[in-house]
């Protein structure tokens, strides 16, 4: 809805999207290093992850699309 992406601002909406492609390839990883995932450690490793992509375009690349680029 148009009127919550105003509130929340277009930033925050695409770190919101950024955040949910980060956080599926942790999922993804983990599920398939461990095997059992702990939600937990996927939030954790994804808001690191997110956090060093806002000042590391290596990072950035690593999860955005190739029309992203």
């Amino acid at each position: 809805n148009l009127e919550g992406l105003v509130r929340m601002g277009w930033p925050n909406v695409q770190r919101e999207q950024f955040k949910g492609k980060v956080r599926k390839k942790v999922w993804d990883v983990i599920s398939d290093e461990l095997g059992a995932v702990d939600q937990e450690m996927v939030e954790e490793i994804t808001e690191r992850v997110v956090d060093a992509a806002e000042f590391d375009t290596r990072y950035r690349k690593m999860f955005s699309s190739e029309k992203e680029r």
